[in-house]
């Protein structure tokens, strides 16, 4: 609960930038949705890190992982194409690419990116 408003001048102090978090400018994972020339259906995790980033293809019908690609800078520049064409979509929790996604995506998360696509 609040002081009083007329309290609230004596407890103001300067405050200090490294007392609030600051969040970074661009997302660092995000899953898309892409739908390549042969009209399969990819999903595609990307991932910012350290200057380099990362695009993990995952085939859309059985979760298989397909493999993965680095390139530097992030991915929303090195990856742009996909972006651009492809349906971003929404994990509500993001699985360790590296430790959960080794030979195909959990179960619970291709049945969550599933919803997503059906009927697009």
């Amino acid at each position: 609960m609040l002081p009083p408003a007329s309290n609230l001048q004596a407890i103001k102090a300067p405050a200090d930038r490294d007392d609030f978090p600051h969040g970074p400018s661009k997302t660092q994972k995000s899953c898309y949705f892409w739908r390549g020339k042969n009209d399969r259906g990819y999903f595609l995790a990307f991932v910012n890190a350290k200057g380099s980033c990362s695009i993990r293809r995952f085939e859309a019908e059985s979760g298989t992982f397909l493999g993965r690609e680095y390139k530097s800078g992030d991915y929303q520049d090195s990856f742009s194409e996909y972006l651009r064409s492809g349906l971003a979509l929404y994990v509500s929790r993001q699985p360790n690419l590296e430790r959960d996604c080794k030979s195909s995506l959990p179960d619970t998360v291709l049945s969550e990116l599933r919803r997503q696509v059906s009927g697009k």
